[in-house]
């Protein structure tokens, strides 16, 4: 007959055994998950955990699993010319944003048209001179030319977000600006 103590033995065994291999379980799904985009930053903060498992099974091969960064704001910042024959200011410049929502997540899909519209304009240049500007100059009557700017405001990436946590969002983005055309509104 088994005796009391080689029962508690075998019991505390298999506890030992389920335990342990429980723990090894939640560890590799961790590692799967994590390890499908391994330049997150949970991958970095902790790959001192994570990478030497994941290099000797496999799993630091990257499968895009997620996605790699949310995308960046994009607009057009315009400016509305009004000069006399001798290039005086005679009104006050208006500024504006092609899609008027700039900063603003847009969901509906009669307001992400703008931004398909701006997409459409920015392309080929040209079309900036043949569609929009001249939409813009019927609109302000008077306007002798427009100054346009595409915008792309860059989101900061997690982990300097992280780093520098004491700093807003808006201060740690970046503002990079192409195509800078003045455009006049005559057509000569």
């Amino acid at each position: 007959m088994i005796s009391m103590r080689a029962m508690l033995k075998s019991k505390k065994l298999v506890f030992f055994t389920k335990t342990l291999l429980s723990i090894w379980i939640l560890y590799h799904l961790f590692v799967v998950i994590i390890m499908s985009n391994g330049s997150s930053y949970l991958a970095r903060f902790f790959q001192r955990a994570i990478t030497p498992y994941a290099n000797q099974t496999g799993f630091n091969t990257s499968w895009n699993f997620f996605s790699p960064d949310p995308a960046h704001t994009m607009y057009l910042r315009y400016t509305v010319n009004f000069n006399n024959e001798n290039g005086d200011t005679i009104k006050e410049p208006i500024e504006g944003f092609f899609p008027t929502l700039k900063n603003v997540g847009v969901f509906d899909v009669r307001e992400r048209r703008e931004l398909y519209l701006m997409h459409y304009f920015i392309l080929p240049q040209e079309r900036l001179e043949r569609f929009f500007v001249p939409a813009i100059c019927r609109q302000y009557p008077g306007a002798t030319s427009v100054y346009v700017d595409f915008v792309i405001e860059s989101i900061a990436p997690l982990d300097q977000a992280v780093t520098l946590k004491n700093q807003t969002m808006a201060d740690l983005s970046k503002q990079n600006e192409f195509i800078k055309r003045e455009i006049s509104c005559h057509v000569e």
